[in-house]
């Protein structure tokens, strides 16, 4: 009986850990597909096609919540509006995982991560 009791006690044990870790779920926010455009320096504009193989950063979105997984760190990150305009900007620091955007942002927008001359955009949707 004693023996029995010990090795439950042991799996219990080994499970727990694993159970009780905090791990962000990639159920409760919608990964947003990033792309990758080149600035050239010189006029400040866009080029359509990425030159080289680039780590893109990852980014969830749920509600007004930005989860920023990997990469993400030193970018400047804003909100472009349908008709062009900056809406919302921000300096991503060091340890920043999670963005709490101003409630008052509901709608389709333009995420637009800036590092040095590599653009990565895509479409999100706020409630």
């Amino acid at each position: 009986m004693k023996k029995r009791i010990t090795i439950l006690f042991c799996i219990i044990a080994l499970f727990t850990p694993i159970c009780a870790s905090p791990v962000i779920s990639e159920s409760i926010f919608v990964n947003i597909d990033l792309n990758i455009k080149y600035i050239d320096p010189g006029s400040g504009n866009f080029e359509q096609d990425a030159k080289s193989p680039v780590l893109k950063p990852s980014v969830g979105v749920k509600g007004n919540m930005l989860y920023l997984m990997d990469g993400c760190y030193g970018c400047m990150l804003s909100l472009v509006s349908a008709n062009g305009e900056e809406v919302y900007s921000e300096y991503v620091e060091f340890g920043t995982d999670i963005i709490e955007l101003p409630e008052y942002l509901s709608g389709e927008y333009e995420i637009r991560l800036v590092r040095g001359d590599i653009c990565f955009y895509g479409m999100i949707g706020l409630s």
